[in-house]
């Protein structure tokens, strides 16, 4: 075996993440999925699930590991219930020849019937649901193909949610913050504290400036906002977080295969990359590494290119070598993606600011260290090297 190869064949995932279909009800503005008006449906095969629920959970019993299942993906996986709970009974009948129970996790936009929220509270072990917080800010990304707002039906889900799962701390809320937003954090925090009683973890991610929203802001604002809202939410009984730098575990970027997590499209497709919903496009191909092979009924990793994925991602720029916060960060993805052409020279160019003081300021936090007010212009003045 060349030592080349040594990563990748060591893949031995212990996470299964399905896209199941392609349909959303909702047209976000900043969506980084493909147009939906330009999609024909596809839906993912109950042979594929079959075949990837199989090969994990053999890793799982190897490795003596849980078997976490998720859906999520460019869609809406709620969207068709029915066929959630046909691919779900496929999981559970191979989960139980084996003698494992799965976790089961699903992501929802929360524009649900209130039917379908009520019974997917009592059958998935934790949910993440999207909400950018008050109207003002939610209702102007978040909105049905007629154009609408849909704040309403999610915080109905969200009420759901809250208190017909076993423990509320298994909700996650996921508010992307724009350029409307950013100066707002400490009352989009007051909304969910008042509106959302008894939730435990909220995550506040900034919009992917390169997908269809197209605004950024500049960093210190973002940085400075959360870390005041980050001190309010805590008095409120609120973990927030921030998923591009989490002191508190290693990591890097958010690619699946540095998760130990296979993803599988609609197409049947492995997907390098969590924006990479299926192969919409040529461009796409470049993040797909194997796919569910029908005739042979198995899934077939191409381990030479998901090798040249590892390769890709062990580069390095000069500025994050000496930097404290790099075990902790997620290098700007997926804004800059190491499978992109000059990845060096974007990363190098990429301003980490927001990842680097939000994880300096946490890791004091934890530290039970002072820090400053983030109202002192030099708070947010770094040591040399971090």
């Amino acid at each position: 075996m060349s030592p080349k190869m040594d990563n990748a064949l060591s893949f031995a995932p212990i996470c299964l993440t399905l896209y199941p279909h392609n349909q959303c009800n909702l047209r976000c503005l900043y969506c980084y999925s493909q147009d939906r008006t330009l999609q024909k449906p596809q839906y993912i095969s109950l042979e594929a699930i079959s075949a990837a629920t199989s090969f994990i959970i053999s890793n799982c019993l190897k490795q003596n590991r849980p078997f976490i299942v998720g859906f999520h993906g460019g869609c809406e996986p709620l969207l068709d219930f029915d066929f959630i709970k046909v691919c779900l009974k496929e999981v559970k009948n191979i989960c139980r020849e084996s003698g494992i129970t799965p976790f089961l996790h699903v992501t929802t936009n929360g524009v649900l019937c209130k039917p379908i929220a009520l019974e997917a509270a009592l059958l998935f072990d934790s949910i993440t649901i999207s909400c950018d917080g008050p109207a003002i800010f939610h209702d102007r990304f978040r909105v049905t193909a007629s154009g609408q707002g849909s704040l309403e039906r999610v915080e109905r889900s969200g009420q759901i949610f809250l208190t017909k799962m076993g423990n509320p701390g298994n909700l996650r809320v996921r508010a992307t913050i724009s350029e409307a937003s950013v100066d707002h954090l400490e009352t989009i925090i007051r909304y969910f504290a008042e509106r959302w009683a008894g939730l435990k973890n909220l995550h506040l991610e900034p919009v992917y400036v390169r997908r269809r929203a197209g605004s950024s802001f500049q960093p210190r604002r973002f940085v400075t906002a959360f870390l005041r809202a980050r001190a309010l939410a805590r008095s409120c009984g609120i973990d927030l977080m921030y998923a591009g730098t989490r002191p508190g575990e290693r990591h890097r970027q958010f690619c699946p295969v540095l998760q130990n997590n296979l993803v599988i499209t609609p197409e049947g497709f492995l997907s390098a990359c969590f924006c990479v919903t299926g192969k919409n496009c040529d461009d796409d191909s470049r993040f797909l590494y194997g796919s569910y092979e029908g005739k042979e009924k198995r899934i077939q990793i191409e381990y030479q290119k998901l090798q040249s994925f590892f390769l890709s991602l062990r580069q390095e720029a000069g500025k994050c070598q000496k930097c404290l916060n790099r075990f902790h960060c997620s290098r700007g993805c997926p804004e800059v993606c190491p499978l992109e052409p000059n990845y060096l020279q974007s990363l190098s160019q990429f301003d980490c600011e927001i990842q680097k003081n939000i994880g300096y300021a946490l890791q004091t936090e934890k530290g039970h260290l002072p820090f400053r007010d983030v109202e002192d212009p030099t708070f947010l003045a770094l040591p040399e090297g971090l």
